[in-house]
């Protein structure tokens, strides 16, 4: 019966200590920002010497669909892409390197919802002890549109959440493509992106970005492509179903 009981405690240390890596994996590190430039380029020292973080899709996002599909999906995501992350006493940086074979924006308004109007880039930003939280999307054709839930229970609401003016009105942002707009006949081979948003306009809503308050992080990504079968979906980290509004799967910014 010892020996049993002794074999059973060796499993749930084991799963425990699966979970506690799992977690660790979820924290991202803020290096100090340091000469930056927001031009889109990414060419800066100080991007370089932080660790860079993959999107991948969801685990089970493509259960659901026929297997031929769902093969093609289901250990990684097709097209990658890598973000890092930055900070000063002003702004939170953010930079995507995005490899993408068919770069495609149709939206050419701010403030509008972007994913199903062509290829964005999306961060989520919410402080671990509020309900609160912002969604903001950028796009190749550098165009953006910044929402804020005051709860996950505003999702939907519209204009509510999304206004005609950005709620974040100093938040910056740069794009640079490796490739063309909006032309399906050629190949392209990546955009990136740079964004530095506002810390005092985070801290406005009751919540600093600093280290006494823990702040958490989904990227995600919509990439549309005549040469993929379907628009693909990926975050960093990756969640376990698609759904980018689920925060208890977040990452935690941990600033250097």
């Amino acid at each position: 019966m010892k020996k049993y009981f002794g074999l059973l405690c060796l499993g749930i240390s084991i799963l425990l200590c699966g979970c506690n890596t799992c977690f660790q994996s979820r924290e991202m590190i803020v290096g100090n920002a340091q000469g930056i430039v927001i031009d889109g380029i990414l060419n800066e020292k100080c991007w370089q010497n932080v660790p860079e973080y993959p999107l991948s899709t969801s685990v089970n996002a493509w259960k659901q669909k026929h297997p031929e599909y769902a093969k093609i999906y289901s250990k990684k995501n097709v097209v990658p892409g890598k973000v890092k992350f930055l900070c000063d006493k002003d702004y939170l940086y953010i930079s995507a390197n995005l490899t993408d074979d068919d770069i495609v924006a149709l939206e050419p308004k701010n403030q509008v919802s972007h994913c199903t109007k062509g290829d964005v880039f999306e961060i989520f930003l919410k402080p671990e002890n509020a309900f609160h939280y912002w969604e903001i999307h950028i796009t190749p054709a550098g165009y953006s549109a910044v929402i804020f839930y005051p709860s996950r229970g505003y999702h939907f609401l519209g204009k509510i959440v999304m206004p005609e003016k950005s709620p974040l009105k100093k938040m910056k942002y740069k794009v640079s493509l490796n490739g063309t707009l909006n032309n399906n006949k050629d190949k392209d081979r990546s955009w990136s992106v740079e964004a530095a948003i506002p810390l005092d306009e985070l801290k406005a809503q009751g919540i600093p970005f600093d280290a006494e308050n823990q702040w958490r992080v989904l990227i995600s990504r919509y990439n549309y492509s005549r040469y993929q079968a379907f628009c693909e979906l990926s975050s960093c980290p990756e969640l376990t179903k698609l759904d980018f509004h689920v925060h208890e799967e977040y990452g935690y910014l941990k600033q250097k």
